[in-house]
């Protein structure tokens, strides 16, 4: 039985006297809070809902006790909109399924997102289907495509449809593409009957297109390199000429968002632009109308992505607020902004920077209102610039506290530097932003573009190095897919519970603060009782053999394979959802080839990883791709160490040791063998069809024969002893006179396995 006791009484009045007068705002937060909760169940219980709601909805405004007239008039519309989003669910997209093999197409090309050669990756629209008329945006891609195609092309080709996968290693490509409104995937598998039959310009595009392209132009022109990349990506949103490194160092840094346009960037260019009329003594009328007429224009120049018209609507409302000379509530801005993008886009509530960019500003709204009421109140300099610190701190704070669930739900990996980060970067990128318009008010006049170029250069040089230098710290990123996770996250339900009851806004901030602290303790303890012991990863899969060892705190990967990326992706999914990490130490590489380098060189601007060991170069060809490897690596920030085949060498206090590659006949796919040993413990390794050519083995406790190696099945088994032997469903034969206590097949549906090894004390 629920009974109603006290503090479930002052949290019930907490949360009305946030909406208190505010009845468009709290109706239009019940529906979001309906589209956030059910749109992962049924769609049929989503009708039934939504109609209810509805109608007491309808009743309610006719009735005009508690809402006004404009609040149903609003609600309906929502409502109406979220069923034809109902209505897609059941119907349209069940018959895309029903429909889901291969059909004649015609389909215009929206974005081309990836094109060489013959292969090409495109958005896009079908407008007909087996001589059906239809209208949805559909992923396109190919790797045979005769000719290329340009953005606006009308194309006629046999398309085979599929779904997009949940899980493609750890990134859901369902909920990413339905965020952008695309539903369904399709594959050009021939060539055959492919032509372009027309072409549609867009010159509302065009025209955005060239202002972006002047832009980056001009900050090309005037700033170096790095300063121009970043400038672009902060001010249009193109991130093509920024290094993955520098994102990497971003995302490490826990500071991601301030790549991401949203309304940070927007105030800061809101700021500069209101002073500057304000300096020009242009009435707030007019300055009304140049904000309105702005945020139009940045939507449509950034690419209207989520957060941007999340913030651009807020700013339209406040304006049209002072236009009107009506009060103005940030709140109510605030959901009638998500509502309205919820209505033009349903599928935007699958958004995860939509949900981020929400939740942060709510935080702020809430919790940042009373201290700037105070702020204003201070009138010794001295004051005003503490309680200015103050206010940073607590915007920060606030932002990140209302982010924290949808942040820990969405994303595998957390930083722990994040507060520090915000706090040191926030002036600099404040800074930068606030130049930015300045620079361009300022364009017509080359000198004048030259003086702001250079405070530019200025300030984005000390604010790379900062994030270079907060990056390069081990163990400031951790992974949320320990399985204490969610425990942790009650801590943090406590603290938000806590303000409510005492309606103190304050405690908001330490429950996120009470959250950092629990996880980063059971961190800790978690690393701290692996002890004398180790897990080890093994993974075998298309000719990639892999060992991923965990000793507490440090990660180590052995890479016996082909050196592909898909490999690499594999093993590093692997090693944050079952070793529950997101660093590596070090990374062994078996043998040299183009490949590796090219993964390596990739690699290390997407992860962290402090070393990398390459065998000692054998020839000329090896001591290029090791001088080439070594170079790139350094660039990215990991150094190189080597070690000499046949020789044991130790990482960390795990001891390794890997045989020369070696060739069987009439085969061009080296093979190999090594051994690793922790606390007394050890493994020996064999790639497929070494037993045909090497007499070296070794005598280990645990035995594993992978798919590294030769073509050939083996044909070979040498006798051999041991406690566990894992062998792949490849190398059956190679294992038949092994003699084991325990026998481990690996095949396509598993072909990992993580064990323990080492003693405890």
């Amino acid at each position: 039985m629920y009974i109603l006791t006290r503090d479930r009484l002052c949290f019930i009045i907490v949360v009305m006297k946030i909406f208190y007068k505010r009845p468009l705002a709290f109706c239009l937060a019940v529906f979001l809070g309906f589209c956030l909760i059910f749109f992962y169940i049924s769609p049929v219980i989503k009708l039934i809902v939504f109609t209810l709601s509805l109608a007491a909805f309808i009743l309610l405004m006719f009735k005009g006790r508690h809402l006004d007239r404009l609040t149903g008039v609003l609600l309906a519309l929502v409502i109406s909109s979220s069923l034809s989003f109902i209505y897609f669910d059941l119907i349209v997209y069940d018959e895309i399924n029903l429909n889901m093999n291969k059909g004649r197409a015609e389909a215009i090309v929206d974005e081309i997102t990836y094109q060489e050669d013959h292969t090409v990756f495109f958005n896009g629209r079908i407008l007909k289907l087996e001589g059906k008329n239809v209208e949805y945006k559909c992923n396109v891609g190919s790797f045979v495509l005769p000719e290329e195609i340009k953005e606006g092309d009308v194309i006629r080709c046999e398309l085979t449809f599929s779904e997009f996968p949940e899980d493609n290693y750890g990134f859901n490509e369902k909920t990413y593409y339905r965020a952008r409104g695309i539903w369904i995937n399709a594959d050009i598998e021939t060539e055959d009957g492919f032509e372009i039959i027309g072409h549609k310009d867009n010159r509302a595009t065009e025209f955005f297109n060239n202002v972006r392209t002047y832009c980056t132009a001009l900050f090309d022109r005037y700033t170096d390199s790095d300063t121009a990349a970043l400038l672009s990506a902060l001010t249009v949103g193109d991130k093509a000429e920024l290094d993955d490194s520098v994102r990497r160092d971003f995302t490490r840094c826990g500071v991601s968002h301030m790549l991401a346009i949203s309304g940070m960037h927007l105030a800061v260019f809101m700021g500069c632009i209101s002073l500057f009329a304000g300096f020009l003594k242009i009435r707030k009328r007019v300055i009304s109308l140049i904000v309105i007429f702005f945020c139009l224009f940045f939507i449509f120049i950034t690419g209207a992505s989520a957060s941007v018209l999340r913030a651009s609507i807020m700013f339209i409302i406040m304006a049209l607020g002072d236009f009107v000379k009506r009060d103005k509530d940030s709140l109510t801005s605030l959901f009638t902004a998500v509502s309205l993008i919820v209505v033009i886009s349903p599928s935007s509530v699958f958004d995860v920077g939509l949900i981020l960019s929400f939740t942060s500003t709510l935080g702020i709204i809430i919790v940042v209102g009373s201290v700037m009421r105070r702020l204003k109140s201070e009138t010794k300099p001295l004051k005003r610039f503490l309680s200015s610190i103050m206010l940073s701190i607590i915007t920060t704070l606030s932002a990140l506290s209302f982010s924290l669930l949808p942040m820990v739900l969405c994303f595998d990996t957390f930083s722990l530097a994040g507060v520090v980060s915000n706090l040191i970067l926030n002036p600099l990128i404040t800074a930068i932003l606030f130049c930015i318009p300045v620079f361009f008010i300022l364009s017509p006049i080359h000198l004048m573009c030259l003086a702001v170029g250079a405070v530019l250069d200025i300030l984005v040089d000390p604010f790379l190095y900062l994030i270079s230098v907060i990056s390069s710290v081990s163990g400031i990123t951790v992974s949320l897919n320990y399985p204490f996770v969610y425990y942790t996250l009650i801590a943090y339900g406590v603290g938000f519970v806590t303000a409510f009851i005492f309606r103190k806004k304050i405690y908001f901030l330490m429950s996120y603060l009470l959250w950092i602290l629990c996880f980063t303790l059971s961190v800790l303890i978690y690393n701290g009782s692996y002890n004398q012991e180790a897990d080890v990863l093994f993974s075998s899969q298309g000719g990639n053999d892999a060992f991923i060892i965990r000793k507490g705190a440090d990660t180590l990967y052995i890479d016996f394979g082909k050196g592909s990326s898909t490999s690499a992706k594999r093993s590093f999914y692997m090693l944050s959802r079952e070793l529950y990490s997101c660093e590596l130490d070090a990374w062994v590489v078996s043998k040299y080839s183009d490949r590796h380098k090219t993964t390596l060189y990739n690699y290390t601007k997407l992860q962290h990883i402090d070393y990398i060991y390459l065998p000692v170069p054998r020839d000329e060809t090896e001591s290029v791709i090791a001088e080439e490897t070594e170079s790139s690596c350094l660039e990215n920030g990991a150094k190189v160490l080597y070690y000499e085949y046949g020789r044991e060498f130790c990482i960390n206090g795990v001891k390794v040791e890997i045989s020369a590659p070696e060739y069987i006949k009439d085969s061009s796919v080296p093979v190999q063998s090594g051994e690793i040993e922790y606390s007394g413990e050890d493994i020996a390794y064999y790639g497929k069809g070494y037993f045909e050519i090497g007499d070296s083995l070794y005598d280990a406790m645990d035995i594993v024969i992978g798919e590294a190696g030769s073509g050939k099945r083996q044909s070979v088994s040498p006798e051999l002893e041991c406690e566990r032997l894992i062998i792949t469903d490849y190398n059956e034969t190679a294992g038949k006179n092994v003699d084991s206590d325990k026998r481990i097949l690996l095949d396509d549906e598993k072909p990992y396995i993580k064990m323990r090894i080492g003693q405890k004390n």
